[in-house]
């Protein structure tokens, strides 16, 4: 037990490691450099039309003034919206059930006019395969083959669970926030040791710290 006036700042920074608390730093981890390299895909011509009619519409949002709170709102869910359509436009649909887009519904006012984007975000999915999706499989399929593991990133779980369908010959793991404390040791246990899972799915909410891989 420590007492309270132990935990004064100046006491708290000489606190020696294996005592209170313990960091293992990234030059300790001995980790490689890490090589941060761009991909563009282009997107196709549906989704390159939604994605512009969002912009469009969104597109005043950007130009409010900074200094009050609902405006950064605004902006934040304009900013998450887009990111959403240049992903997997299908996602919009859902948004309602995405923390990431911020509590926007679909379809925002601002878009209540338009009955054809309306109807062609919500028949995206019968529609077509995302272009990302598709680099996507065509990546982890030669990484596979070569039995290298990989890690996926997404912060909505709509794109969680559609790649993890996506991915199902590779056995994905897949951890987010819904998933048990008990589930995520066993899915990232999958992902370290079994050789027929090639995969990790998972959002930087949940595992962007506190695990080592």
């Amino acid at each position: 037990n420590i007492s309270k006036p132990k935990l004064s700042d100046v006491d708290i920074m000489h606190f020696q490691r294996g005592g209170l608390f313990v960091r293992t730093t990234k030059s300790e981890l001995k980790l490689p450099r890490v090589e941060l390299k761009q991909i563009e895909v282009p997107q196709s011509e549906i989704q390159k039309q939604i994605y512009s009619a969002l912009r469009r519409t969104y597109a005043g949002n950007f130009l409010l003034s900074p200094d009050q709170e609902d405006h950064f709102k605004r902006r934040g869910r304009a900013v998450m919206s887009l990111l959403g359509a240049a992903t997997n436009p299908g996602l919009l649909a859902g948004m309602q059930n995405e923390s990431a887009f911020l509590h926007l519904k679909w379809p925002p006012k601002e878009l209540s006019h338009d009955k054809d984007l309306i109807s062609v975000v919500e028949d995206y999915v019968s529609i077509e395969t995302p272009e990302k999706y598709i680099w996507l499989e065509q990546f982890i399929k030669k990484e596979f083959q070569k039995k290298n593991k990989v890690l996926i990133w997404s912060s909505f779980v709509g794109n969680l669970r559609a790649i993890n369908r996506l991915l199902e010959p590779y056995n994905p793991a897949i951890v987010f926030g819904n998933t048990a404390e008990d589930d995520r040791k066993i899915q990232i246990a999958k992902f370290r040791n079994d050789e027929s899972c090639g995969v990790l799915i998972t959002n930087p909410q949940t595992l962007g710290e506190g695990i080592s891989l």
